[in-house]
């Protein structure tokens, strides 16, 4: 990997030219060899993919009127592109993403009468990661009992010492209730990671997501696993 300063005629840069990809990183843009990406077999075990896929002909489904409303909504709100800078989406694009995002709430949506993309507020307080019980929850604090949270979970026999922000399962989808919520996950943790026990780490990443599928920054606990 090679990194790189822009200068007075290229300000800001990223994507991919042939089998070289250019990016953002904390410290300045770096460039590096294209990975050959997933394996076939990898991608037909996604089970989200059927899902994905039904949601992009749900677009054609919709009425005249519902397919307006998203096209309007879509004109109201921003997100951030690959430079940080604020754009907007397409209505089937901002569909698509609500519904794709709702998908571990077992949720959906057609109608974006009173869309919204502000989530529910809420603060980790105390926890139990003890596998001998076995008990594995977080305590919610939230102001405004309406909403979820999304549970996602990482596993180390070293210790974790900062939070790695990217994709992962989600296994657990909790009530958020005011003012507080004890979130407990210790039967689809133990699926997941049968071969969890004391003295591991843990690091379980919360999210909240809205009725619309917008999800709010993570928040994380990182703790060592008793037991």
């Amino acid at each position: 990997m090679a990194k790189f300063v822009l200068g007075a005629l290229v300000t800001n840069i990223a994507g991919s030219v042939g089998g070289t990809t250019l990016r953002r990183v904390p410290n300045g843009f770096s460039m590096y060899n294209k990975p050959k990406g997933t394996s076939t077999s990898r991608l037909l075990s996604n089970a989200r993919l059927p899902e994905i896929g039904k949601i992009f002909q749900r677009w054609a489904l919709l009425s005249d009127a519902e397919r307006a409303g998203w096209n309007a909504q879509a004109l109201l709100i921003t997100f951030p592109d690959k430079f940080g800078n604020a754009k907007n989406l397409t209505g089937r694009q901002l569909f698509s993403k609500a519904n794709i995002q709702l998908l571990p709430t077992g949720n959906s949506v057609n109608d974006s009468t009173s869309f919204s993309n502000e989530y529910p507020e809420f603060i980790l307080t105390t926890y139990t990661f003890d596998v001998s019980i076995p008990a594995f929850q977080v305590t919610v604090e939230a102001p405004i009992g309406v909403g979820q949270v999304l549970i996602s979970v990482e596993i180390s026999n070293k210790q974790i010492y900062q939070p790695t922000f990217k994709s992962r399962k989600v296994i657990w989808v909790g009530d958020i209730e005011s003012p507080d919520a004890n979130i407990q996950f210790p039967l689809p943790l133990l699926a997941q990671y049968p071969y969890v026990s004391d003295g591991m780490w843990i690091a379980v990443y919360v999210q909240s997501i809205n009725s619309f599928g917008m999800l709010s920054p993570y928040q994380y606990i990182i703790a060592e696993i008793q037991g």
